[in-house]
């Protein structure tokens, strides 16, 4: 398995992620994160682009994505 993240975004909102489990690759859905927001102007709108993004939890400033096959995967967060 690879994993990289890169944050990118206006200075005054902070953004953090954090892998939970560390999936299993080669076809399984096992893969989950959690993404962050602070700082800007709540409220916040996530958005995710990558294959079968299926489980998108939000609540407040936070989100959580699960059921993650192995690829790519780009958050975008906008307050």
């Amino acid at each position: 398995c690879f994993k990289e993240m890169s944050f990118y975004g206006a200075p005054a909102v902070t953004v953090a992620a954090r892998e939970q489990p560390i999936p299993t690759c080669r076809g399984s859905n096992t893969g989950s994160f959690v993404v962050a927001a602070e700082g800007g102007n709540a409220p916040y709108t996530f958005e995710i682009s990558g294959p079968a993004v299926t489980n998108l939890n939000v609540v407040g400033n936070v989100a959580s994505y699960s059921s993650l096959g192995e690829g790519l995967y780009l958050v975008t967060v906008t307050d």
